[in-house]
């Protein structure tokens, strides 16, 4: 890569230039840069102490190298070209590489400037080492590489815990020699699915009302790098091996933390800034993995919720009692809705009375339809109810289980409650709207069929 230097390179160079002409090879020889200075012809005939370390030669060897083997070593490209065009623009900047007495290959930038030297015209070159630089170019382009190999290789991947064991498969392959874990936040714990490098102890649910470091990562959602993890008292032993350094990153959904990236490793302050910044990208292109996954999975759930819709009204056309109907109707409703504390209320002269259940004990004796109780209002109302939290609800009544949510769908026939459909749970916010509708779906399925038995009956 050839280059006229801009105008505003050029005082280092005639700086340099200045305290080369006036000084002695102290000055040079501490320079930072190689320093070469040829004829218009290519005789070498002056170079400093880091030219001479660089290329593997003595300065003497190096003088007396002829022009050919000299520019073999010092610069490999058009030497032909190069003198021309410094002839013609009296400077030059340009990248080469430079050989060493062992063969080695380095990457140079070459600053050349036409100069009188003790009286001719000559060529006065810096050459400096880009080696360093040119490795940080490489490594930056090989992080960008695996981050983008990261965000592709994710989009075809349908569980989150596979997300996490690729996630870092290259965490690892750009941090190095680490260790960790991927925690998913549910309700008010984390929960570990998938543990990397190291034996890890026994992970149970991690509370968020616990004093530990990682709790901090999910409330506040921002990266925490703990240099040294042994001075911090609050700190979450993962792992049977205890770490030294840890790195808990955020992983976020539309502003929600949902899971957290731990990093740890066996060294005190690990993990750099650069570092962080890495993570943080991999972070959002699991955010978006789950975010694809929990849309797919909702789409699956949904499409699977209408087929059983379907197949609950086909069962129930082949019921020959109201007992069948029942059991039909609680089987559906634990395979569609997921919950476990289903039961169904019969509509009696003394009021509602349980006739079926999964999972919850049968009370045994009827609800009276003006009491209390979600179950009886929504009976009475002939509406559904649902409570997200039955703590807040004045409605709620305490039955033979703990419920903390609750929905109540009563099926109607005639102009008449003539029975509810009851599900219960034991955490806050169990239940959905879409819960909601799919439920009272299955109630006109069943108010259609005891329509029909009735019927027949007479």
């Amino acid at each position: 890569m050839i280059s006229k230097s801009a105008e505003h390179n050029d005082s280092w160079i005639e700086d340099l230039d200045s305290r080369f002409l006036q000084s002695g090879r102290e000055i040079i020889d501490n320079a930072f840069d190689a320093i070469f200075v040829h004829t218009i012809d290519g005789k070498l005939l002056e170079a400093n102490h880091v030219a001479c370390k660089r290329l593997g030669y003595s300065r003497d060897e190096l003088v007396n190298k002829e022009r050919e083997e000299l520019i073999s070593l010092a610069l490999i490209g058009s030497m032909p070209e190069y003198i021309e065009l410094i002839k013609k623009d009296g400077e030059l900047t340009f990248e080469s590489v430079s050989i060493t007495d062992t063969g080695e290959l380095i990457p140079v930038e070459v600053r050349a400037r036409r100069i009188n030297y003790q009286g001719d015209d000559a060529i006065l070159t810096f050459s400096r080492n880009l080696t360093d630089q040119k490795r940080k170019e490489n490594e930056q382009t090989n992080r960008l590489k695996a981050l983008h190999r990261h965000a592709v290789e994710l989009s075809r991947l349908y569980s989150i815990e596979n997300v996490a064991e690729y996630t870092f498969e290259v965490i690892k392959e750009l941090l190095g020699q680490v260790f960790g874990a991927f925690g998913v936040v549910e309700e008010d714990y984390i929960k570990f699915i998938y543990t990397f490098g190291k034996e890890s102890a026994s992970l149970s649910p991690l509370h968020l009302d616990d004093d530990v470091l990682i709790r901090s990562c999910v409330r506040i959602g921002k990266v925490q790098n703990i240099s040294d993890v042994r001075l911090n008292p609050h700190h979450y032993e993962l792992f049977t091996e205890k770490c030294v350094s840890e790195f808990d990153i955020p992983v976020k959904v539309d502003g929600k933390v949902v899971a957290v990236i731990v990093v740890q490793s066996e060294t005190v302050s690990a993990f750099s800034d650069d570092d962080r910044k890495i993570v943080e990208i991999l972070s959002e292109h699991v955010s978006s993995s789950i975010s694809r996954i929990e849309l797919l999975h909702t789409r699956l759930r949904y499409e699977q919720q209408i087929l059983s819709l379907h197949q609950h009204a086909a069962s129930l056309n082949q019921a020959k009692n109201v007992e069948e109907v029942i059991e039909i109707t609680l089987d559906t409703v634990e395979a569609v809705v997921g919950c476990r504390l289903i039961s169904y209320l019969r509509t009696t002269e003394k009021g509602l009375l349980a006739v079926g259940n999964r999972g919850s004990l049968t009370l045994g004796i009827p609800l009276p339809l003006n009491g209390k109780g979600i179950t009886t209002k929504a009976a009475r109302e002939q509406r559904s109810v649902l409570v997200n939290d039955t703590r807040l609800s004045p409605d709620f009544y305490r039955g033979s289980s703990d419920s903390l949510s609750e929905i109540a769908i009563p099926v109607i026939l005639a102009g008449s409650t003539i029975g509810v459909i009851n599900l219960e749970d034991t955490s806050v916010n169990s239940f959905s709207e879409t819960d909601l509708k799919i439920v009272e779906t299955l109630a006109l399925h069943v108010s259609s069929v005891l329509e029909r038995l009735a019927k027949n009956s007479t």
